[in-house]
């Protein structure tokens, strides 16, 4: 018997742990996710530092306080 897969925590839940209790987390096996990009497309390098910089810097460099909506 297959354990299953606690959502919440994002961990595998053993067998006999899954027989005797009961979570409203837990799935009866882990999440199948589809791939993120073709296989015959190249991925992107995962190395660059996003720059939030300068939109953040230009919010707090206004003459006029940020409004809330």
């Amino acid at each position: 018997m297959a354990g299953g897969w606690c959502r919440l925590r994002r961990l595998q839940v053993h067998p006999e742990l899954a027989r005797a209790l009961f979570c409203h987390h837990w799935m009866p096996r882990s999440p199948a996710l589809p791939p993120l990009v073709a296989t015959d497309q190249a991925l992107l390098g995962g190395d660059r530092q996003l720059d939030l910089g300068d939109p953040v810097e230009s919010v707090h460099s206004q003459a006029e306080p940020a409004r809330l909506l």
